[in-house]
């Protein structure tokens, strides 16, 4: 991760806490250029950042299965039910349907 991306993430709280929509919204579009993972998908949700949600749901049904399965990823664990849902949904509509049951424990 960049110095700037972890700026970004020092400063989401404190957008979040005095309310800087225009700041929030520059701080989504630095985060929209990084690469897929589950930890962007927290962000996005905690944050409201829905650009960027949705953005990292498609990409993450493009990531090894390994990287979005909860019992080889914490990040996997923090994220909620019905978006790890839109994930795996989205991983099998586009193909990749070896998933493995130990997933869904």
């Amino acid at each position: 991760m960049s110095p700037l991306d972890e700026d970004v993430e020092i400063l989401l709280p404190l957008i979040r806490e005095y309310d800087v929509p225009l700041l929030r919204q520059q701080c989504e579009e630095v985060l929209l250029k990084q690469e897929a993972s589950l930890e962007l998908v927290l962000i996005a949700a905690e944050f409201d950042m829905q650009r960027l949600l949705e953005k990292m749901v498609e990409k993450c049904s493009s990531l090894p299965l390994p990287s979005i399965d909860h019992t080889k990823n914490e990040a996997a664990l923090e994220i909620p039910h019905e978006l790890m849902f839109d994930i795996y949904r989205s991983v099998v509509s586009t193909g990749y349907t070896t998933i493995s049951v130990s997933i869904f424990r």
